[in-house]
C-alpha cells in the first residue's frame, strides 16, 4: 500500500493550471488499499453549506473522489484555512472521511500525524479568533441560507485580504517564505513536531506555512521524520510514502 499527501495547492477554479495535474495525480493512485490525505488549502476559496453550488464548480473533483473510494482507496480531507465547511459537499462514502484539524493514521506499524498546520502557532491570537468566528454556529447557519455566489465573493475578498497577513508567516506575495522569517517559522513547526514524536508518532506532516522543509531525527531509538509540504504552486511537489520505504519522499505533482 501507498500513502499520498496533497496540500496548499490553492486551486481557484477548474481553469487553474494545477487542477488537471492534481486530478490526474489522484486518478493514477486508484489502487485498492492506497490512502490519500488532502491536508487543507486544496482550494483557495471559502466553502459553505451549499453542496450543490460547490459540486457544480468542481464536479470532476468530487466524481474523482467517488471513483477512488469505490476502488477501495481511503481518503481523508483535512480542512485548511481557505477550504473549510465542506463536509456536506464530500461524497457520502465510508472510505471518505472529513476532519477539521488533523488525522492520525497507523500504516504498516508506523504512526502518522498529519495536519494542515494553521493551529500550530498558538501565539497568533488574531487568526485563532478569526478561525473560530468563521466556524461558529451562527456563521454555519448563515452559510445555509445565503446564495453560493455571495459566499464565493466573501471568500475571494477574504483571500485577498489575507495577502497582507502572509507576512506573519514570512511569506511574500508569491506565497514563498521570506528568508529572514525562516528561522522563526521553522522553529515553531519543529518544536511542535518534536512534541508529536514524544507522543509516539513516527511521521509528522504539515503544510500551511509554504516552507519546503523537513528533517529526520531519532527519538528513543526510533527514527522519526518531520516534513512540510512547501508550496506546490512554486515547488511542484507532493508527498508519498510506501511500506517499502523508510521515509516520506517528495514526488512531482505532474509526471
Amino acid at each position: 500500500m501507498k500513502l499520498r499527501i496533497y496540500s496548499d495547492l490553492h486551486i481557484t477554479d477548474e481553469k487553474d493550471e494545477l487542477y488537471e495535474p492534481f486530478l490526474e495525480s489522484m486518478r493514477s493512485f486508484g489502487r485498492s488499499g492506497n490512502h490519500i490525505v488532502l491536508a487543507g488549502d486544496i482550494f483557495d476559496m471559502l466553502w459553505g453549506d451549499k453542496p450543490e453550488f460547490y459540486y457544480s464548480r468542481f464536479q470532476r473533483f468530487f466524481e474523482c473522489l467517488s471513483l477512488l473510494a469505490a476502488k477501495a482507496v481511503k481518503i481523508d480531507y483535512i480542512e485548511g484555512n481557505h477550504d473549510f465547511l465542506l463536509k456536506k459537499t464530500l461524497p457520502p462514502h465510508p472510505n471518505i472521511h472529513h476532519s477539521e484539524s488533523e488525522v492520525i493514521l497507523s500504516l504498516s506499524g508506523k504512526r502518522f500525524f498529519i495536519a494542515h498546520g494553521d493551529l500550530i502557532d498558538q501565539s497568533d491570537i488574531g487568526y485563532l479568533l478569526l478561525r473560530r468566528f468563521w466556524r461558529c454556529a451562527p456563521m454555519r447557519l448563515l452559510g445555509t441560507v445565503v446564495p453560493g455566489k455571495f459566499i464565493q465573493w466573501v471568500g475571494e475578498t477574504s483571500s485577498s485580504l489575507s495577502q497582507a497577513r502572509k507576512k506573519s508567516y514570512g511569506q511574500d506575495l508569491s506565497g514563498r517564505v521570506a528568508p529572514e522569517k525562516l528561522v522563526t517559522v521553522r522553529q515553531i513547526f519543529h518544536d511542535y513536531a518534536q512534541k508529536r514524536f514524544q507522543d509516539g508518532f513516527d511521521f509528522v506532516v504539515m503544510g500551511h506555512c509554504h516552507d519546503l522543509d523537513g528533517w529526520n531525527t531519532v527519538f528513543n531509538d526510533r527514527p522519526c521524520q518531520y516534513i512540510n509540504m512547501g508550496y506546490p504552486r512554486v515547488h511542484g511537489q507532493i508527498l508519498e510514502w510506501s511500506a517499502n520505504n523508510p521515509i516520506i519522499k517528495r514526488i512531482p505533482l505532474a509526471r
